[in-house]
């Protein structure tokens, strides 16, 4: 079975376009097999707290290497850190799959 984290900053819950694009694309990666695992990454984003920050850092890193990533955008501008860290890439065509992966590609400050 593939597996993939899935990286969402605030409550996925949220009734807004992009967390509905979150939850569609995490219903659906299921339907094809994939086994997901959620990763919270705390509120406040695109502009969190220090703490949260921290936080959010420390859930990636706590990801196992190796592992896909996907990474909504909204919190990916406030973590290059732990995006350069985790060696994780934006898909292009030539070079998918690879270790992660930004949606709703809002990624810079």
């Amino acid at each position: 079975m593939k597996r993939l984290a899935f990286a969402v900053p605030g409550d996925l819950a949220t009734p807004t376009g992009g967390y509905a694009y979150d939850r569609r694309m995490i219903s659906e990666l299921g339907r094809l097999g994939w086994q997901i695992d959620v990763i919270g990454l705390g509120e406040g984003f695109p502009l969190p707290t220090d703490t949260t920050r921290a936080a959010a850092q420390a859930s990636l890193f706590d990801i196992p290497k190796g592992r896909t990533v996907a990474i909504d955008g909204l919190a990916l501008g406030a973590l290059p850190e732990a995006f350069r860290e985790r060696r994780m890439v934006l898909p292009q065509p030539d070079n998918l799959p690879r270790s992660g992966i930004c949606l709703r590609p809002r990624c810079s400050r």
